[in-house]
């Protein structure tokens, strides 16, 4: 009796939470219904030059909560690389605004991909075992311990796309709250390079952008490197 009563409870949970994002969803369709289309137009051609055009577009509130949009439509459609939108938000917007937008952004993204994830757990954790080898170790890695420091890590692992990283973490005992933790604390490096890169295009110091790439691509390395040993030194 207590068992079913359990289940219960937990499909009433589930049914609650579909409920929620689907109230969500159906919000965010009438504010920003066009606004999506376009989006996901621009996004599937992933040019920087058409996504400044329409930022520049946009009012300075409107561009910012548009600037957000495409970050958290980035992590969850998992493919489409960050840097192109971080670098565009940046040439308009300045670096600093640039940045916080599209941190919060990445951060909500994954946020939103791993309660998705958690919600479909069943349905996605068939999809990752037909994956490989790669996405298994992960998650392997990730219930072994230290979990926000795993999931920092492999946040910055080169070959591994972000927005894969809250899917693989949903099928672990990981924690929302130390998900949220671990993204946030490892993403926000990559994004302020990308985004001072982008402003120092904008100023025509290129020689700053290009030595802001180089920094990045030297963490990125020095942590793909040094992935086994950080990891089992943990």
């Amino acid at each position: 009796m207590a068992k079913k009563v359990k289940q219960t409870g937990k499909n009433t949970l589930i049914l609650l939470m579909i409920c929620v994002v689907v109230f969500m969803a159906y919000i965010v369709y009438k504010t920003f219904g066009n606004q999506i289309v376009e989006l996901l137009h621009l996004l599937e051609h992933g040019d920087q030059e058409e996504l400044k055009a329409y930022l520049e577009a946009q009012s300075t509130v409107g561009g910012f909560v548009v600037l957000w949009l495409i970050c958290v439509m980035q992590v969850v459609s998992i493919v489409f690389p960050s840097m192109v939108i971080q670098v565009a938000g940046a040439l308009i917007y300045g670096w600093w605004r640039s940045f916080i937008v599209c941190w919060v952004g990445f951060v909500s993204g994954n946020v939103i991909a791993f309660t998705i994830g958690r919600l479909f757990k069943k349905n996605i954790a068939t999809l990752i075992h037909k994956e490989g080898e790669k996405e298994n170790w992960i998650i392997q890695k990730i219930n072994q311990g230290h979990q926000i420091f795993v999931v920092a890590i492999a946040c910055m692992v080169p070959g591994v796309p972000n927005g894969i990283i809250p899917y693989l973490s949903a099928q672990t005992t990981i924690t929302a709250k130390e998900f949220s933790i671990a993204v946030a604390a490892s993403s926000w490096i990559q994004v302020l390079l990308n985004c001072m890169a982008g402003h120092f295009l904008a100023n025509g110091q290129y020689l700053f952008m290009v030595f802001a790439f180089v920094i990045e691509v030297a963490i990125t390395l020095l942590v793909a490197k040094n992935r086994d040993k950080l990891l089992k030194a943990n």
